[in-house]
């Protein structure tokens, strides 16, 4: 039996605060007919935090995949030979239901400060990355700095909190020794070739 709800043209509305309920098992069918009000095929919008802020939700958005990468570690000077390379950050990639949440405070890492001839002990590692809204805290953890005394920088591993589940889990890529002291990978690419530096 159909049922057929106002005739061709006609509008039919369900109040604010009303529901609709579909019974299990029934099918709506809206072949050829115009749609309006639902979501596009794939994501609704991206963002992209290259600075510390605020992630507010978007009123159509409940769903979020969250990528969170910490700043490389530096490279470190090493006179008369290659220096040694700074360890790559880890990057975390999480699906987190935002329904329940509004905003979320970003906190973006900075790469490590490079050490120089005249200290080369001086340099920083990476800092950390960090998604937290209230109930998920998520960090990409921030690489580490090569050592003067021979040893690159070590890669790092990404942390999230309560849960110590990710969706996926990209641990930085060392730095490279004396004789290669390329920065480590990471994620989005490879990291850069040493200079050498004569005397």
């Amino acid at each position: 039996t159909a049922l057929t709800m106002g005739a061709s043209g006609d509008t039919t509305t369900v109040p604010s605060g009303a529901s609709l309920v579909v019974a299990s098992g029934a099918t709506i069918n809206i072949t050829g007919a115009t749609q309006t009000g639902f979501p596009s095929a794939g994501f609704n919008s991206i963002q992209k935090f290259t600075s510390s802020g605020t992630w507010t939700r978007p009123t159509d958005i409940t769903k979020v995949v969250v990528f969170v990468t910490g700043g490389g570690g530096a490279g470190t000077y090493r006179s008369g030979d290659l220096g040694q390379g700074g360890g790559a950050s880890g990057t975390a990639i999480k699906f987190l239901d935002v329904s329940s949440i509004s905003t979320s405070t970003i906190t973006i890492g900075a790469g490590g400060a490079g050490s120089s001839a005249s200290d080369p002990a001086n340099g920083s590692v990476g800092a950390n990355s960090i998604w937290a809204d209230g109930t998920n805290t998520i960090t990409g953890v921030g690489g580490g700095i090569g050592s003067s005394t021979g040893l690159p920088g070590e890669g790092s591993t990404p942390t999230c909190a309560p849960s110590a589940t990710h969706d996926v889990i990209i641990v930085g890529g060392s730095g490279g020794g004396m004789s290669d002291g390329m920065g480590g990978a990471s994620f989005w690419g490879n990291g850069t070739n040493a200079r050498y530096s004569g005397g």
